[in-house]
C-alpha cells in the first residue's frame, strides 16, 4: 500500500503548484488543482509482454557473428508499472552446429548484471526457448539487455570471421514483466501522459466524444488537437473510437471537445457530487464556473485534464468554453509547444495567447538546410565513435523536400574522420555508401592512426532522392591479425566528426498531381510545417465515421510536422470560405462521392473491369459496356486546384462509409501508401492498390534556364556530343566552301587583271 501513500503525497504536492505568471509565458490564464481520484480497491497485479518484433521493432533475427558477438537492446518501463517479483526473459535462440561446446558460451546481462550463462552445445543447437528469471528490483525506467556470445569452431587454427561462427536470437523473443499498475496521476504539465504513454507499448487508443453538429470553431479545434497529438506520438500507431452522443461506458481515455451546449457528453458531467466533481464546476444549462462560483467569461478557453468521474482509472480531457470562441482559444493553448513551459494543473482558464508567427515554406528541421553548404553540426549531429571487428555503420540521414532537384555535377561531401593506432594496414579501410551503393573508400594505413582525416567524395545525383542515407562503414582489423591467432578488437575504434561538410545546391520544382509524394511526409501539404496553407473539409453533417477519417488524416499530418504552432483549418463543406479555396491546399472527406465539390471537380465516377480485365474509369452517364464487374473500393484522388494553380485538392472518398474507410487505410497503412502513384488510386479489402492516371501533371515552381540546359545535356550526353561533332563538321564544310569560293574569286580576278595587262 506504500505506492498509494506516495501517490497521495504527489497529488498534494501538485495541488500546491501556484498559478504561473502572465508576463513570462505565451499563455495567460489561471490554473486550478483538485484532489486526484485513485482507482477503487487495492492495486491489481498484471503481466506485461514486450515483444522483440512488435514492440521493440526488431524485424530480423539477431545474429551474433565472429568469436565475440554482441548486441544491446534498450527498452523502457511504462511509468504506471511498478515491477514486482516474477518477471522473466523468454529468449528463443539457436546456434551453429560447428561450435565447440567447451570453448563456446553465451551470456545474458540486464542493466549490467549477468543473469544467465550456458555452453553452446547440442542441447541448444536447434531453436530452444530459454526462460531467464529477472531478480526483483533490477528493472528500472530505462533498461538495456545485452546478448553476448563467445564462439570457437577450432582449437589450433581459427579464422575469427568464419561464417560458421554464429548464434541467433529469434525475433519471437519477449520480455515478460510482472507489475502492479500505479494510480493515474494527471497534470497538464505531463500532458499528453497518460492519454499517451511515451514509454508504453502497443497501439494508442483515443476515444473522442464530439458534437454531431459542431460550430466552425469546434470543428477546427478537433483537427488541431489531434494534429498536435500526432506530433507528440509520431512513432506510435493510433486507433480512434468516436461518439457523437454520451457514451455508454468509459473503457478508454476520453477527449471531449465543444461547448457544453453543443456536446451532450460535456453537459452530462454537470452538477456532479463533490467526490466526483471536475476541477471547474459545470452547471447544467449555464456553463463552467470557477471554484469560487464565478462564471467563466464567455470568451475564455477552458481545459480540464482530470481522472474520469465514471472511471478514475482513465483520463478525461475536455477542450471547451462557454462559447465556441472559448473552445478555439483552449485548443490553441493546448496545441502550443512546449507544453511543459506553459501549462500546469488539472484545469486552465485561458484568457489570452501571444500569437505565434506563421512559418514559411521549407522549415522542417529534419530536412537539409536550404543553404547549399552545411555541416553535420548544422543537422544536430555530434561526433560518433564505433568500435570492434563488427563496428556498426555510422548512418547520416540526408532528407530533402520531394520537390528538391540536386544541381547536376555540384553534389559533394567532405568526410572528416579519425581512427586509432595498431590497425592492420592491408585490411583496414573506410567505406562510404549512399542509399545502398558504395561510392568511395580509403585505406587506413598509418600504424599510429590519424586525426581528422578529410576524404572528398562526389555524390552522384542519380542516386539522390527525397530520403537519403549515407552509411560510413569502418572495416577495422588489428595489426596482429592472422588466420590462426587469438586476436582482440577492444582497442579498435574510428570516429566520424561533426565537421563533415556537404555542398548540395538544389532547385525546387515539381509536377503535380502525384500521389507518390504522400509517402514523403505528406508532401505538398506539410511543405509549410505549421500547415498554414492546408484545410481539411468534412461533410456538412459529419458522422462518427467521418470524424474518424478526419482524425486519422489530422494524425498523419501531425506525425509529419515539427512546428511549435499549428494553423491547420477544418471546415464543413458548406462553411468553406472562398478565400480559403483560393489560397489553400484542400483535403476533402466525402463518404459517398456525392458532395457538391466532388461533383464539380471530378463528376460522378465508378471503377469497373471490362472483358479484357482492364481497369476502366468513366462517368456514370456513360453506360455502353456490355459486361462489367463493379468493385467497391475507396478512392484517393489528387487534382490541381481549379481555385489556385499552385495548390492541390486531395479527395478521400468512397461509395459508402465502408469504402471510404478503405481510402483512409490507403493513406494510413505503411505498405499501401508506398503503392500510391499517378493521381488516382483505388484501395481494396486486400493489400492491393490500383493506380489510374486521369489528368496531366503541371509544373509547380520554376525550372532555372541553366538547369534545363544542363539537365538536357546530362540526360542526352551522346546525342549532344554527336550534335556538337555534326555542327563542327558542318561549320568546317561551310568554311571550306567559303574559302574555296574566295580562292576561285581571287583566281578569276587575277586572270582578268592579267588579260587586261596583256590587252
Amino acid at each position: 500500500m506504500w505506492a498509494w501513500a506516495v501517490a497521495a503525497a504527489l497529488v498534494a504536492a501538485l495541488a500546491s503548484v501556484p498559478a504561473f505568471g502572465q508576463a513570462n509565458t505565451a499563455i495567460q490564464g489561471q490554473t486550478y488543482m483538485t484532489q486526484t481520484q485513485a482507482p477503487a480497491g487495492p492495486p491489481t497485479e498484471q503481466w506485461g509482454v514486450i515483444e522483440f518484433e512488435k514492440h521493440l521493432f526488431i524485424a530480423q533475427d539477431i545474429h551474433l557473428g565472429g568469436v565475440a558477438g554482441y548486441r544491446r537492446i534498450d527498452f523502457s518501463m511504462p511509468r504506471d508499472w511498478k515491477p514486482i517479483g516474477g518477471s522473466r526473459l523468454e529468449l528463443s535462440m539457436s546456434h551453429s552446429p560447428a561450435l565447440i561446446p567447451e570453448l563456446s558460451a553465451m551470456t545474458v546481462r540486464l542493466n549490467g548484471r549477468a543473469l544467465y550463462s550456458t555452453s553452446l552445445d547440442e542441447k541448444n543447437v536447434n531453436t530452444v526457448l530459454l526462460t531467464v528469471d529477472v531478480p526483483d528490483g533490477l528493472l528500472r525506467d530505462y533498461n538495456f539487455l545485452e546478448l553476448i556470445a563467445h564462439q570457437h569452431y577450432m582449437i589450433e587454427c581459427e579464422d575469427p570471421f568464419d561464417p560458421t561462427l554464429w548464434t541467433r536470437f529469434h525475433k519471437e523473443s519477449k520480455i515478460v514483466i510482472h507489475y502492479q499498475r500505479l494510480p493515474v496521476l494527471i497534470d497538464l504539465a505531463a500532458y499528453p501522459h497518460p492519454i499517451f504513454e511515451e514509454r508504453g507499448y502497443g497501439d494508442t487508443t483515443l476515444h473522442y466524444v464530439v458534437p454531431s453538429s459542431p460550430s466552425p470553431q469546434t470543428l477546427k479545434a478537433i483537427g488541431q488537437v489531434q494534429l498536435a497529438l500526432g506530433r507528440a506520438i509520431a512513432w506510435r500507431s493510433v486507433d480512434f473510437k468516436v461518439d457523437t452522443d454520451v457514451p455508454a461506458a468509459t473503457d478508454n481515455h476520453q477527449v471531449l471537445i465543444g461547448t457544453p451546449q453543443e456536446n451532450p457528453a460535456i453537459m452530462a458531467l454537470a452538477d456532479l457530487p463533490p467526490e466526483k466533481a471536475l476541477p471547474l464546476p459545470l452547471k447544467k444549462g449555464v456553463g463552467f464556473f470557477t471554484p469560487d462560483d464565478r462564471q467563466v467569461p464567455q470568451t475564455d478557453g477552458i481545459i480540464v485534464y482530470a481522472n474520469h468521474p465514471s472511471n478514475p482509472g482513465y483520463a478525461l480531457l475536455i477542450i471547451s468554453g462557454n462559447t465556441p470562441e472559448g473552445v478555439d482559444l483552449a485548443a490553441q493553448a493546448l496545441t502550443l509547444l512546449p507544453y511543459e513551459k506553459t501549462i500546469t494543473g488539472q484545469a486552465l482558464v485561458v484568457k489570452k495567447i501571444d500569437p505565434r508567427p506563421e512559418l514559411g515554406e521549407r522549415t522542417n528541421p529534419t530536412y537539409l538546410p536550404t543553404k547549399p553548404e552545411f555541416t553535420l553540426a548544422d543537422l544536430g549531429f555530434e561526433d560518433v565513435t564505433v568500435r570492434g571487428f563488427y563496428a556498426p555503420a555510422v548512418s547520416l540521414k540526408l532528407n530533402m523536400e520531394p520537390d528538391s532537384h540536386p544541381v547536376i555535377g555540384k553534389q559533394a561531401m567532405k568526410l572528416v574522420f579519425s581512427y586509432g593506432a595498431q590497425l592492420q594496414q592491408r585490411l583496414s579501410s573506410v567505406e562510404v555508401v549512399l542509399n545502398g551503393v558504395s561510392i568511395a573508400s580509403k585505406d587506413l594505413h598509418l600504424p599510429e592512426g590519424e586525426q581528422r582525416v578529410e576524404l572528398p567524395i562526389i555524390l552522384p545525383e542519380s542516386l539522390l532522392g527525397p530520403f537519403n542515407i549515407v552509411d560510413v562503414r569502418f572495416h577495422l582489423f588489428p595489426d596482429n591479425y592472422f588466420l590462426c591467432g587469438r586476436v582482440s578488437d577492444r582497442h579498435l575504434w574510428a570516429t566520424v566528426h561533426k565537421e563533415t561538410s556537404f555542398v548540395m545546391p538544389r532547385d525546387y520544382y515539381t509536377y503535380l498531381p502525384d500521389l507518390s509524394f504522400l509517402k514523403y511526409d505528406w508532401f505538398p501539404y506539410t511543405l509549410r510545417q505549421d500547415l498554414g496553407d492546408t484545410a481539411l473539409v468534412a461533410p456538412d453533417s459529419p458522422s462518427a465515421g467521418d470524424y474518424k477519417g478526419l482524425l486519422t488524416i489530422a494524425n498523419l499530418l501531425g506525425k509529419a510536422t515539427h512546428s511549435e504552432g499549428i494553423f491547420l483549418k477544418t471546415y464543413r463543406l458548406g462553411d468553406l470560405p472562398q478565400d480559403v479555396k483560393a489560397s489553400h491546399h484542400l483535403i476533402l472527406i466525402d463518404p459517398t462521392s456525392k458532395s457538391r465539390m466532388t461533383k464539380d471537380l471530378v463528376g460522378d465516377t465508378e471503377l469497373y473491369y471490362n472483358d479484357q480485365n482492364d481497369r476502366v474509369l468513366e462517368t456514370l452517364a456513360e453506360r455502353e459496356m456490355k459486361s462489367r464487374e463493379f468493385k467497391t473500393a475507396g478512392v484517393v484522388e489528387q487534382i490541381n486546384s481549379p481555385f489556385n494553380p499552385s495548390k492541390t485538392v486531395l479527395l478521400v472518398r468512397g461509395q459508402d462509409q465502408k469504402s471510404m474507410e478503405k481510402a483512409i487505410e490507403a493513406l494510413s497503412d505503411k505498405e499501401k501508401i508506398t503503392k500510391l502513384e499517378d493521381n488516382l488510386a483505388f484501395s481494396f479489402d486486400t493489400e492491393d492498390v490500383k493506380a489510374v492516371k486521369t489528368s496531366e501533371k503541371k509544373l509547380i515552381g520554376q525550372i532555372p534556364i541553366q538547369e534545363e540546359t544542363r539537365t538536357w545535356v546530362y540526360l542526352n550526353f551522346w546525342q549532344t556530343t554527336l550534335l556538337i561533332i555534326a555542327i563542327v563538321i558542318l561549320l568546317y564544310i561551310v568554311a571550306s566552301i567559303i574559302r574555296l569560293v574566295i580562292q576561285r574569286r581571287k583566281a578569276a580576278q587575277k586572270r582578268m587583271r592579267k588579260r587586261d595587262l596583256q590587252g
